[in-house]
């Protein structure tokens, strides 16, 4: 899964060897073994960091995985295993990575940073590529995992780095939106084509957001934060609606354009003009994709929410400081 956006993986293993590979190469690279089970016969045991591992002895695992843009989502259903990352793979020059898993069946135990943590079905829990951290699941598991280039977390990265290790409720706060982002982009059927639907694009925007919430603590007592959250996840999933305005999330919400305007003033937020920011920065986004090379910017403009390309060159070019032709030229391998 180290190609380009849309690419899709589903995959059922009976050798630890493979589902090590595959995970390894939908994230970073991993260490992988399958934990002894009282009477589970058969295998060869391994000891691994303290660990009984059984090699062969009656593994099984499902890997289902997505790439949206920059973005990795995967589904994994297995048997009891190990999983580690050390000091020997952190430092392989890999991409650092937030990864945010969505516990479904089974129990985890998660260590990262002199933390320890239980992880249990219904709860949501964040570590990072960057340092090691060791995944011990003494029970069969199903697990959503999301992966989240460190860059794209922005000013909040290093404070995320502290919130590893600690699980929260996906039933709180704007937790069940990540929740449902995350199921809806694990489900999608495999067999996606270079140039995902724009409604998957955006719950993969939307879901980064919205972790930046989870963990960051952002949503306060009365809700108001979290109304504002809602608010911006709802416009980013739907920026391909020419039709997105003031009003129209306002009535999406069942409240007063007034009110929308005074929690998006709170944050510094003009509407109508994010709004524009964040269709250009995706048409940008979009016009850099190789794998989107032949089509053209009014139906990439489009697929944004953008129907009148007519002025989309001078708004490119007043945002960015270039042109859509530009763009792409500057994309283009020398």
């Amino acid at each position: 899964m180290s190609t380009s956006t849309g690419e899709s993986l589903d995959v059922v293993s009976t050798r630890v060897e493979e589902f090590q590979e595959q995970a390894s190469s939908a994230f970073v690279p991993l260490r992988i073994a399958p934990l002894g089970c009282p009477g589970t016969s058969g295998g060869r045991v391994v000891h691994t960091g303290g660990e009984t591992t059984r090699s062969g002895s009656g593994f099984r695992a499902r890997f289902r995985g997505l790439r949206v843009n920059d973005l990795v989502v995967t589904r994994i259903r297995c048997t009891p295993t190990l999983v580690s990352r050390n000091d020997a793979v952190v430092d392989s020059g890999t991409p650092r990575l937030l990864k945010v898993a969505l516990h479904q069946r089974g129990r985890g135990h998660i260590a990262q940073g002199g933390k320890e943590c239980t992880v249990s079905a219904g709860e949501l829990v964040a570590y990072e590529t960057g340092r090691p951290y060791q995944m011990r699941f003494p029970e069969a598991y199903d697990t959503v995992v999301l992966g989240i280039p460190w860059a794209a977390l922005g000013a909040h990265a290093e404070l995320l780095s502290g919130r590893t290790a600690q699980p929260v409720r996906a039933s709180e706060g704007v937790r069940p939106l990540v929740t449902t982002l995350l199921t809806e982009l694990a489900d999608l059927e495999a067999g996606l084509n270079d140039a995902p639907a724009p409604s998957t694009l955006h719950l993969a925007d939307a879901l980064v957001s919205l972790v930046v919430s989870t963990f960051t603590d952002t949503a306060s007592a009365e809700g108001g934060e979290e109304v504002t959250d809602r608010i911006l996840a709802y416009c980013r999933a739907n920026l391909s609606d020419p039709g997105l305005s003031l009003a129209s999330v306002a009535r999406a919400h069942g409240v007063s354009v007034s009110f929308v305007q005074k929690r998006l003033r709170a944050r510094g937020i003009t509407l109508g003009a994010w709004i524009r920011r964040q269709r250009l920065s995706r048409i940008r986004r979009d016009l850099q994709d190789p794998a989107l090379e032949q089509r053209s910017s009014a139906a990439i403009a489009a697929r944004w929410g953008i129907t009148d390309a007519t002025h989309l060159g001078r708004a490119l070019k007043a945002e960015y400081g270039v042109t859509p032709s530009e763009i792409r030229g500057a994309a283009r391998p020398a």
